[in-house]
């Protein structure tokens, strides 16, 4: 028996199938491009999107002898997405994705509203223009024919989810991503639809994360190359289904993800709220949710770097890069980076935060520069992870994900900045597993969602360096006083 997991990622799409038992058995991966027409917007076709999402299932399926086999399909998704389509399901609209800042006027109108601190502990996420809520705000005064003409406001997934059933459904996940959503009550919420100028007609209809369907359309099946109906789990949000492909549970670990972006979370009972309201919480089901912050500057700045700094093509392969940066010492003789170039999510929640670069000397060359971006995310990462200690549970390791995993060199980095154990998973995306293991647990196959496919995992485990960690330290100090001067 088969199950197939697919995220939808902010800059490709990927499909891991696996054994019940936990042998992976095919893997598929699309990329696609993100748009940048001016300042603030960064848009996709969701079209393109979607044909690069099926096109990575069916490729994930052609790699099968028997496609019999293959028995659930569970879906995860980057969130914060949205948009508008008409009633026959057409976009009005390109893709808003999270790293879309061009509704920072309707954020500051928002913290400066009476109702702000309400919306984020009812709706569990810290005002910023990501938020569904604001996009929707904007679009209401900047585009009022498309917000009136819209039939729905959605996510790339209910898109996806649209074409696959003919409805519109959304995960409670990615639901509790919206700024619009009860995530105690899991439905949405009143006064965050009124800021929006919209009632809940114009919103998918909620549903928990094991929902199953079997309504495929026959000619996408036979597309597929499937001869039977395969059940699809709606599934969760990339950031919940890491925490639960990471092994990452109430009892304890920290996951940590560093991709295009970055993000830090754990897995709580209940909502974990700090006075600075720089934390989120997304419902995974009742009584479980995923805390931490996210962060907009992952390891797309070392390609900025190298194209847009260096204009040297050959340090654009994350390799290179990290073999130049690394001729550099730990801790880079005290040169800093603040790593804010895209403005900033957790932890200072500032759509106009700027980079810093901090203590330039006239011995610094090209690779301590290079190097101390890379410790400035590490870094940045490690002031999330500071503010979840309190109530991580009692297992302090960090789970490690993202394309930065590639990286041993930069996972030992997060074990010497944190002094914590970081774990990686050298078998699949961790979001595409977590999906696979929700699919099982849907169908009745796995006991719980939390059911370990450890059996054939390979697992490496980076323990801190106390000498460099102490290097890391006096830096971080600095790191954070500067993050506090600035922000």
């Amino acid at each position: 028996m088969l199950l197939m997991g697919v995220d939808i990622g902010t800059s490709s799409a990927k499909a891991i199938i696996m054994t019940t038992t936990g042998n992976l058995v095919a893997e598929a991966q699309h990329s696609y491009k993100i748009q940048e027409p001016q300042p603030g917007y960064r848009i996709q076709n969701p079209d393109e999107v979607l044909d690069a999402v099926l096109a990575t299932m069916k490729n994930a399926i052609s790699q099968l002898d028997n496609v019999n086999l293959l028995k659930g399909i569970g879906f995860s998704c980057a969130m914060h997405s949205l948009m508008a389509v008409d009633e026959n399901g057409k976009p009005l609209t390109e893709l808003m994705l999270w790293a879309d800042t061009r509704s920072q006027p309707q954020a500051t109108f928002i913290k400066k509203n009476l109702q702000a601190k309400d919306l984020y502990e009812t709706c569990g996420v810290p005002i910023h223009p990501m938020t569904p809520l604001c996009k929707i705000m904007w679009l209401k005064e900047n585009q009022p024919e498309v917000h009136k003409k819209a039939f729905k406001f959605i996510s790339i997934k209910e898109y996806l989810f649209y074409r696959l059933t003919g409805k519109y459904l959304v995960d409670i996940s990615i639901a509790s991503a919206t700024g619009m959503f009860n995530i105690q009550k899991l439905k949405w919420h009143e006064p965050a639809l009124k800021l929006a100028g919209i009632d809940a007609g114009k919103l998918s209809l909620p549903v928990p994360i094991f929902e199953s369907f079997i309504t495929m359309p026959t000619d996408l099946l036979r597309w597929f190359g499937l001869t039977n109906q395969v059940e699809l789990i709606i599934g969760s949000s990339d950031g919940c289904l890491a925490n639960i492909g990471s092994g990452v549970t109430k009892n304890g670990g920290i996951a940590v993800t560093i991709s295009t972006s970055m993000a830090v979370r754990i897995t709580t009972a209940s909502p974990y709220y700090d006075e600075a309201e720089s934390l989120f919480n997304y419902a995974i089901e009742h009584n479980k949710f995923a805390c931490g912050g996210g962060s907009n500057n992952g390891s797309l700045l070392l390609h900025w770097m190298a194209d847009s700094m260096l204009q040297n093509k050959s340090l654009q392969n994350p390799e290179a890069f990290m073999k130049k940066a690394l001729t550099a010492p730990a801790g880079c003789e005290g040169l800093l980076f603040l790593p804010y170039l895209l403005g900033e999510r957790a932890p200072v929640w500032d759509a106009t935060a700027t980079g810093v670069i901090h203590g330039l000397q006239f011995q610094h060359r090209q690779q301590h520069i290079m190097r101390s971006l890379i410790e400035g995310l590490t870094m940045n990462a490690f002031i999330i992870i500071e503010r979840l200690l309190p109530v991580a549970g009692t297992k302090k390791i960090i789970k490690a994900s993202g394309g930065f995993t590639n990286s041993s060199d930069w996972v030992q980095m997060l074990a010497d900045v944190s002094n914590l154990p970081v774990m990686i998973d050298n078998k699949a995306d961790a979001s595409a597993m977590g999906a696979v293991m929700v699919a099982g647990y849907s169908l009745g196959i796995f006991k719980s969602i939390e059911t370990s496919l450890d059996k054939n995992e390979e697992k490496t485990t980076f323990y801190p360096n106390e000498t460099t960690h102490l290097v890391y330290k006096k830096n971080y100090d600095i790191f954070k006083k500067l993050y506090n001067r600035n922000y």
